[in-house]
């Protein structure tokens, strides 16, 4: 069984950390007294970090901010700043950009939803999401995945056809209501 992450509520965030939704970023909050066991490490953080940009980018690119021992999305923090508490779905940045949190390019989504919204794969050769070439066949080949599942979507001659068939796969199954940059769709020009 899969343990779910707990992540800390709206109120936590925000008595800890200010965001500005305009520009995606996090600055710590002056922290009270109370928040401390001396007086000392009170006037060394709010020294070394109020009012400072908070948060990293670990190693795969990701903004991330660090609460207590524990490091959290700073897309899903945006989120849940602005929107309250949220549960174990996904915050999908809706140009593709991990970098950009601003809370215009944000959404709440299923998991297999924010899979919908993702780029080419860097070992791609068509450059179109569920197109590729069958060599013994010698023909373009088209499919979509919905639910874990491959669904094949035919063989073409011409790769301009096979993209018009990923394409209408696509509305077929609601991918363009989230995901209006397919690769599908930018090829096509809609």
């Amino acid at each position: 069984m899969n343990k779910q992450r707990q992540y800390p509520s709206r109120k936590e965030i925000i008595k800890i950390l200010d965001y500005n939704g305009d520009n995606g970023l996090f600055y710590w909050k002056h922290r009270p007294r109370e928040m401390f066991t001396s007086d000392r490490s009170f006037g060394t953080w709010n020294t070394k970090y109020a009012g400072k940009l908070a948060g990293f980018v670990n190693s795969v690119g990701l903004p991330m901010i660090q609460i207590g021992k524990t490091s959290y999305k700073q897309s899903r923090i945006a989120y849940a700043y602005v929107n309250g508490d949220i549960d174990n779905g996904d915050v999908d940045h809706i140009n593709r950009d991990v970098k950009d949190n601003r809370i215009c390019n944000l959404r709440y989504v299923t998991h297999s939803e924010n899979g919908r919204n993702r780029r080419v794969f860097k070992n791609n050769k068509t450059g179109i999401t569920g197109v590729g070439f069958h060599k013994n066949l010698r023909q373009w080949q088209s499919h979509i995945k919905i639910n874990k599942k491959s669904i094949h979507l035919g063989y073409y001659d011409v790769f301009r056809d096979a993209v018009v068939a990923r394409k209408l796969a696509e509305e077929k199954y609601g991918f363009t209501l989230l995901n209006k940059n397919s690769s599908a769709n930018q090829f096509l020009g809609g």
